[in-house]
């Protein structure tokens, strides 16, 4: 009896034990095979990574545009307003 209560224990500990050691919950089955992502450590695929990176840039790069644009059209009031002035003086 001690005997079989000692196997169940450490049967369930190794269990436990592996699948603590592949970052699994403590039941899972420790015989899954794991996908190639799992493997590598990859937690989204490379394409949904790829889409938040393009998403990510894009969102950069509208607001480098909103800043140049912002900043050409202070050019372009500076640039007027001198143009005025050179006008009044003549």
């Amino acid at each position: 009896m001690k005997f079989m209560l000692t196997l169940i224990i450490i049967t369930v500990a190794a269990w436990v034990g592996i699948n603590s050691y592949h970052h699994r919950p403590p039941f899972a089955n420790p015989f899954a095979e794991e996908s190639v992502l799992e493997k590598v450590g990859l937690q989204q695929s490379p394409v949904d990574a790829g889409i938040d990176t393009i998403k990510e840039q894009g969102k950069q790069l509208i607001d480098k545009g909103k800043a140049l644009g912002e900043q050409a059209a202070d050019y372009a009031k500076e640039g007027a307003t001198k143009a005025k002035k050179a006008i009044a003086g003549q």
